[in-house]
């Protein structure tokens, strides 16, 4: 081996290349012993895991869909839900208003917001309780007045 021609650099870093691969193939030996095998409860309790993450995050991603207030859609309870946001409604307000749409039999839901009328007492069904919907009516439509 001369230094001629620059064959030596060459033939040195190719063999020091060589020797760190041997070095990398080793690498997990010691991480499972010998005759260390994968059981198959092993692998479908990681595959039942592994399935309920997905699930799990194709739940939340429908979810984020369903209520992305910036998307624009025909979906009458999603304006439902929007309005109650926009009025700052919480959950027992926006229940008892779908209980006032059920009992109303509205096609839709965000008539609510536009009607005062739906809100009289006459002809409500017995589980609505008259003072609260007479409190909604009140927020919803006299917010400015008061």
């Amino acid at each position: 081996m001369t230094l001629s021609g620059g064959h030596l650099p060459t033939l040195m870093s190719s063999n020091c290349l060589l020797a760190q691969l041997s070095r990398w193939q080793r690498m997990g030996d010691g991480l499972r012993g010998p005759g260390t095998r994968i059981e198959l409860s092993e692998i479908l309790t990681y595959s039942i895991v592994l399935a309920l993450v997905g699930m799990l995050i194709w739940a939340a991603l429908r979810l984020r869909k369903r209520n992305d207030m910036n998307q624009r859609c025909d979906d009458p309870w999603k304006l439902f839900r929007e309005l109650c946001q926009h009025h700052g409604l919480d959950r027992f307000e926006r229940r008892l208003l779908k209980k006032l749409v059920s009992a109303r039999q509205l096609q839709q839901p965000a008539e609510l917001f536009v009607t005062p009328s739906v809100f009289d007492p006459a002809g409500l069904p017995s589980d609505l309780n008259e003072d609260k919907v007479r409190n909604m009516k009140a927020r919803l439509y006299y917010r400015d007045e008061q």
